[in-house]
């Protein structure tokens, strides 16, 4: 490896290396999920498997999902601090490494999406990594103003269409629709389903396919941008603070929250849940 942002084995943070392996177990438990499986995940895909299957896709919708790939989300902006530090302490220019490896990411997340999944994220990390360059010397009072700011309107949408879907769902009017809606769905997805397509067609039909579905999502996808970003800031702020390496003595910090994450995270996964029966 070169010399430049090097860090060392003796300033390396355990605990992150422990918590990258946990993230990392946890995505691919979901990316198994979403490349194993032969039918979707809303109610109208699900109806007809198995009653221990259905509770295990409940339990993984909601305890994994969305979960481990925020805490690496984290750990990225927790790393790119630390690669900061580690540059200004040898006297070594940054920002040329940081955009070689932006643009590596960028290249190995094309490849991927070509080559292997239409559900890659290692694109939207190298866009958001690129865009956290611009918060390298950003105050913490300021980075706490723009994570708050890129959490709160997501957040804010997500909760009220969870609501809408829930209350909709129950009611007698909004039920009929969600059905007729969902066996649309599932007739379609039946007709057109990409895996069938990409396992009966060859190499480069199935590249043609994988491109095409990524596009398909590719809204979905672009629209995690801001709360990547909130997680690689939140990340920043962490890692430039040396929180990480004062764990021992933050101890009371982290049982609160805890304590706040458990029960407003669950309480959320409820409705999440729920809106998807």
């Amino acid at each position: 490896m070169p010399a430049d942002v090097i860090v060392k084995n003796q300033d390396r943070v355990q605990v992150l290396d422990v918590l990258r392996g946990f993230a990392l177990a946890g995505i691919l438990i979901i990316n198994a999920m979403s490349i194993l499986a032969v039918k979707g995940s809303t109610p109208a895909f699900t109806v007809d498997i198995p009653f221990a299957d259905r509770t295990l896709q409940d339990l993984i919708l909601f305890l994994v999902e969305s979960k481990f790939f925020t805490l690496f989300s984290l750990l990225f902006g927790i790393g790119f601090a630390i690669q900061i530090q580690s540059a200004e302490k040898q006297g070594n220019a940054f920002l040329p490494r940081i955009s070689r490896r932006m643009a590596g990411l960028l290249l190995f997340g094309l490849l991927h999406i070509l080559l292997l999944w239409d559900g890659d994220i290692l694109v939207i990390y190298a866009i958001t990594g690129t865009l956290l360059i611009l918060f390298k010397k950003t105050t913490y009072s300021r980075i706490r103003k723009w994570v708050i700011s890129l959490l709160a309107v997501p957040g804010v949408l997500v909760l009220a269409i969870l609501i809408y879907t829930l209350i909709a769902r129950l009611s007698a009017s909004g039920a009929e629709t969600f059905a007729k809606s969902d066996a649309s769905l599932a007739k379609e997805f039946a007709n057109t389903d990409a895996t069938q397509k990409l396992l009966q067609n060859g190499f480069i039909e199935g590249i043609s396919e994988r491109i095409h579905t990524y596009l398909e999502l590719s809204p979905l996808l672009f629209s995690r941008i801001p709360t990547v970003l909130a997680m690689f800031l939140i990340g920043l702020y962490l890692g430039r603070s040396n929180f990480i390496r004062q764990l021992p003595e933050k101890i009371e910090i982290l049982k609160k929250v805890r304590f706040w994450g458990l029960t407003v995270g669950f309480s959320l996964m409820f409705l999440i849940v729920a809106g998807t029966k």
